[in-house]
């Protein structure tokens, strides 16, 4: 500690990138229950839709807030659409269906493992 009560520059810095890293790995694990509880009133295909109504709106946010939109090419749009579909709207999918016959436990067991295969 320095002489003013607060800690080195570093270590204040480490702190925050963890409480970041924290908060990510809380709200990850959130969804999956909170998937679970919105299943009990709308079909997976609309909670689908629903996430990725909520989710364009906030990520186009942050890139404005950030400063980071930057024009893409034709070829790219393939490429990023080809990857969204892929890595979001099957994913999302997926999880929603398999979360109707199974429980959100079971699921986070199935996300946490994941790097082990």
């Amino acid at each position: 500690m320095t002489p003013d009560g607060g800690g080195r520059p570093e270590s204040r810095s480490r702190i925050f990138v963890l409480g970041k890293a924290t908060l990510a790995v809380v709200v990850w694990g959130v969804s999956f229950v909170a998937t679970k509880v919105a299943l009990r009133e709308i079909e997976p295909v609309a909670l689908v839709w629903l996430r990725f109504a909520m989710g364009v709106p906030v990520l186009g946010a942050a890139v404005l807030w950030r400063r980071q939109l930057q024009p893409v090419g034709a070829r790219e749009i393939g490429y990023f659409s080809l990857l969204g579909f892929l890595g979001i709207t099957v994913h999302q999918w997926l999880q929603s269906n398999g979360l109707v016959t199974s429980q959100a436990t079971t699921t986070g067991w199935i996300i946490a493992t994941t790097p082990l295969n």
